[in-house]
């Protein structure tokens, strides 16, 4: 399983989203995973949210089948509903993952081990098993309203590991 795009957010109010891959042979449970990532209290207001620095997500049950993509998103509000290729996450104190494009990170872990990771703009985290990130951070999003369809995406047809920048690229509409 691994982090194959991140949406840039640029507004306090909106959902932050990213895709993982199960780019394996078998099918693989979303329950074994959790994400890290930068986090805020929607239910705060928006010119009053504080970020939360790092926060740890458990990820629901839901089977992800071989060469499928996922969209884990965050459950702003409560109106927001699963689905096969959509899942809402929140803490047991409604925080929800956040970030701008023009700094943050996103983790994946499995038993608190890294399995993905991602840093972008700004950002000096750290993944959470040493030698999972190597040298700067992605090139920001932008962090203004005209960058708000900007997404960092890691191309199929060349996809690539190597733990660092140059896995990545800059599109200008999510996919």
């Amino acid at each position: 399983m691994l982090i194959s795009e991140v949406a840039n957010n640029f507004y306090n109010n909106s959902v932050s989203w990213f895709e993982l891959h199960n780019n394996t042979g078998t099918a693989i449970n979303l329950a074994n995973y959790q994400v890290r990532s930068p986090a805020i209290d929607p239910t705060t207001g928006v010119t009053s949210q504080t970020m939360v620095e790092s926060q740890t997500f458990q990820l629901p049950s839901l089977e992800v089948a071989p060469g499928a993509f996922v969209v884990i998103s965050a459950r702003a509000n409560a109106d927001l509903k699963d689905s096969a290729s959509n899942v809402y996450i929140a803490d047991n104190s409604k925080l929800v993952p956040y970030w701008q494009g023009g700094t943050g990170f996103v983790e994946l872990l499995a038993n608190g081990q890294t399995v993905d990771f991602i840093r972008f703009g700004s950002s000096s985290a750290a993944p959470t098993t040493a030698g999972n990130w190597t040298g700067p951070s992605v090139a920001g999003m932008g962090s203004s309203a005209s960058s708000y369809n900007n997404a960092l995406v890691r191309p199929t047809a060349s996809f690539r590991q190597t733990r660092s920048a140059s896995d990545w690229i800059q599109v200008n509409f999510a996919t």
